[in-house]
């Protein structure tokens, strides 16, 4: 009789293992801190509406969308921040790709989740960011929520160990600006929700904090656009090498694009 109850209790063990899907990782640097995955959502997010996942996005959509998460005016005077675009081209260019399989692959009670860093240097001190979000489609639009905004990065993150870098990284008191096709939902954390359809097409000009305390004006300069001048693609290479250099790609996916941007010259 007891060797037939642990058998039905295995049996039970087993069945539930198969119904909880474990976490799906899309995407891990080599640093271990930048990822791509896909996780069950919290009970809360499920009562409060349904996903519609899988869903597939074109990937201008993304692109769109995360050039579109800029920093409020108040927050580029601080001298933390000097560009108002959370992702520049090269972030999106990594982030955009895996998010859009991401978002394939979601079942209907499954989020995205996001960590990335962004590496800066100022005075020849490091000066690395990390923005952790959770992403999901309903039918009011595309909603992200920020879990740590554009948090600084304390200590050696090799010493530490990635898990312990990102935990520690201390979020600073800044917010979103919202554009054309966003609304805020929630401040604590920040969350706001997208519609990719009212996205601005054209590419707002970045701001300088600089350009912000001389009378607001925004700069002239807009984004490289991606074509085949030679300037570009030479800007474009050295991009990609620093993404090397952070260890944000393997060298496989460097030397993909590297060659592809040879072909372009």
């Amino acid at each position: 009789m007891k060797m037939r109850h642990m058998v039905v209790a295995v049996w039970v063990l087993v069945l539930c293992g198969h119904a909880v899907r474990a976490d799906q990782v899309i995407y891990k640097s080599p640093n271990k801190i930048d990822f791509v995955k896909i996780e069950k959502a919290s009970k809360d997010q499920r009562k409060a509406g349904a996903f519609k996942h899988p869903h597939d996005f074109q990937p201008e959509e993304l692109q769109k969308v995360l050039a579109s998460i800029r920093f409020n005016k108040k927050a580029l005077l601080s001298k933390d921040i000097q560009n108002d675009r959370l992702y520049d081209d090269k972030n999106i260019d990594v982030l955009s790709p895996y998010l859009m399989e991401a978002f394939k692959k979601a079942g209907p009670e499954e989020k995205v989740v996001v960590s990335y860093f962004t590496h800066n240097t100022k005075l020849a001190v490091p000066d690395d960011r990390l923005t952790v979000f959770e992403t999901f489609v309903r039918e009011d639009g595309l909603h992200l929520r920020f879990n740590k905004l554009y948090a600084k990065m304390l200590g050696d993150r090799t010493t530490m160990g990635s898990a312990r870098a990102s935990q520690e990284a201390q979020s600073l008191r800044v917010s979103l600006e919202l554009q054309p096709g966003q609304n805020r939902i929630a401040w604590g954390p920040e969350e706001i929700i997208i519609d990719p359809t009212r996205v601005g097409m054209e590419v707002v000009p970045q701001e300088t904090a600089s350009e912000v305390a001389n009378q607001g004006k925004p700069a002239k300069s807009t984004l490289p656009a991606a074509n085949n001048d030679g300037k570009t693609i030479r800007v474009r290479m050295k991009e990609l090498e620093q993404l090397k250099k952070d260890e944000l790609i393997t060298n496989e996916e460097y030397q993909k694009k590297h060659n592809e941007l040879l072909k372009q010259l």
